[in-house]
């Protein structure tokens, strides 16, 4: 019978203790609307444990690089009407598809586009007229390979945006295509 007792009270203990770690990982979302010169974007602010975040993800630098445009240097995006949704990574830029035995960590992620050229910006909650350090993390992989989804988003909130840096990732054309 004791036996029995401490099992159910080591469950117990168990499930609280999940319980805790699994509350202070939620991530709650509400969606924040800004103005940049091609038009409005809607990002997305990100609360984890107490920390708040704005995260704007897949807004376009340059225009698609496809037909004409494959082989010439960048040029601006075009105006857009309306409210760009930006809280997805956009597609990586053409390139190898990546395998389990390659990649184990992306498990086959292949979502790949000649237009590309987006950035994702995460920055601190507040949008006010103090100056912040930015860092633009440009991805690794040789001009082969990579996306600038590559570093892992709460790395990014955790260790950049909670000590009140900006961080911007941008994917960039590879290949012969860069």
């Amino acid at each position: 019978m004791q036996v029995g007792v401490r099992s159910y009270a080591a469950l117990l203990l168990s499930l609280m203790l999940l319980a805790a770690i699994a509350h202070c990982s939620v991530r709650k979302t509400h969606p924040i609307e800004l103005t940049i010169d091609s038009g409005s974007i809607r990002g997305e602010y990100l609360t984890i444990g107490a920390n708040d975040f704005a995260v704007f993800k897949g807004i376009p630098y340059a225009a698609p690089p496809v037909g004409s445009l494959r082989f010439q240097m960048p040029e601006l995006p075009a105006k857009w009407r309306g409210v760009m949704n930006a809280t997805q990574y956009s597609a990586m830029c053409a390139q190898k598809p990546r395998t389990r035995e390659t990649d184990p960590a992306h498990l086959y992620r292949i979502h790949i586009s000649e237009d590309c050229l987006y950035l994702n910006v995460f920055a601190p909650p507040q949008f006010t007229n103090d100056t912040y350090p930015v860092i633009v993390w440009i991805h690794g992989g040789g001009f082969q390979s990579g996306s600038s989804s590559d570093y892992p988003q709460e790395a990014i909130l955790n260790n950049f945006v909670s000590r009140k840096v900006i961080f911007v990732s941008l994917n960039y054309r590879l290949g012969p295509l860069g």
